[in-house]
């Protein structure tokens, strides 16, 4: 009997999102399709950054970031 299966932890999991997440983006910006971005991230060892591009369309990305904002609470 070699049915042997592979547990992914959580972290794991996620951080595949992360990198799916991350180069998604970055292919849509190396076509020119992004103009401006804004970044929040959560590391290992629990400490939080951010970041930002600044861009023509700053009211859309503080909008963009309101939306992420109502996601992240409501577990969208």
């Amino acid at each position: 009997m070699d049915n042997i299966a592979k547990l992914v932890t959580r972290p794991e999991l996620a951080h595949v999102d992360v990198i799916e997440k991350l180069e998604d983006a970055l292919e849509k910006a190396k076509r020119g399709e992004i103009i401006g971005v804004g970044v929040a991230y959560v590391t290992n060892d629990g400490a939080i950054g951010t970041g930002f591009s600044r861009c023509e369309a700053g009211g859309s990305l503080i909008g963009a970031c309101a939306l992420l904002s109502h996601r992240l609470c409501s577990d969208d």
